[in-house]
Formats: structure tokens, C-alpha cells, sequence
């Protein structure tokens, strides 16, 4: 349950000026393939689900970190749960969230701004996502030791 409720966390960016779909589950447009992968690399996205927030974050080269605590704790340290990717093109476009125990969940991204709905393919639990406006630092925070 906790992977499907990190999966959550990876949906948020901007949305384009470019026509889309209808979001299947908010109602709302569909990121494209571009606006999918422009929101979304090199930020952190946050979700609460059941009360509990979770921290992603996604990397440039398509890898996907559980922020935690962050890289320094001892705790509860950040670490690498998986890759994420952008399936299809255009307005057909999903995120795909791949965990290392074997786990995938695909999402159709709707939204603009910050805030953004992961619309679940295949069964996948929908979700609504935060984008945290950290970019460019490369995970910084996030970033296994």
C-alpha cells in the first residue's frame, strides 16, 4: 500500500497551452508526453493519502527517490524505490511509476499549475499532488547517501 501511495506523489506539474483530453477522473486536460516529462524531472512531488504525506522525487535520468527524512538521517534516510517514465506520446501519454520489488502503477497526469490528479490505468488508486517548487537542485535533500 505504501508504494501505491508514493506513486501518488509523482503527479504534479504544469500544464501546456496545447489541446488535450478530457482527465478521466477530475475532469480537467491531460498532460501531454512533453508536459509529462517538463513537470515532472528534477522535481519533488508531495501527496497526503490516509493521513500519511509522502515525498518523490524524480530524477532526470528517469529515477525515482522516497525522500524521507533526507540523505543525512540516520533514521529514515532517503533512498531509490524504483524509476518512473513517460509511456506513448502526445495527449495519450501516461506516467509510469516502476518499484524495485517488482510493482508498476501507470497514471493518466491532469492538472495545471502545482496541483495535479493521477487518474489510475489499469486499477491504479487515483490521487491528487502537490509539486514542490525545487528544481534544478538535482534531489538535493533527496538524494540517497
Amino acid at each position: 500500500m505504501i508504494r501505491t501511495l508514493l506513486i501518488g506523489l509523482a503527479v504534479a506539474g504544469a500544464a501546456g497551452q496545447v489541446a488535450a483530453q478530457t482527465c478521466p477522473c477530475t475532469g480537467g486536460s491531460r498532460l501531454n508526453a512533453t508536459q509529462i516529462s517538463s513537470t515532472f524531472s528534477d522535481f519533488r512531488v508531495t501527496s497526503v493519502v490516509s493521513g500519511q504525506t509522502h515525498h518523490l522525487y524524480h530524477g532526470t535520468t528517469g529515477t525515482l527517490i522516497a525522500c524521507k527524512l533526507g540523505r543525512n538521517s540516520t533514521m529514515d534516510p532517503s533512498e531509490v524505490v524504483g524509476t518512473w517514465q513517460v509511456i506513448g506520446t502526445g495527449s495519450n501519454a501516461t506516467i509510469r511509476y516502476n518499484y524495485s520489488g517488482g510493482a508498476s502503477f501507470e497514471y493518466q497526469a491532469c492538472g495545471a499549475a502545482n496541483q495535479f490528479s493521477f487518474c489510475g490505468v489499469n486499477g491504479a488508486q487515483n490521487f491528487i499532488v502537490n509539486r514542490n517548487i525545487i528544481s534544478g537542485q538535482g534531489g538535493a535533500v533527496c538524494t540517497p547517501p
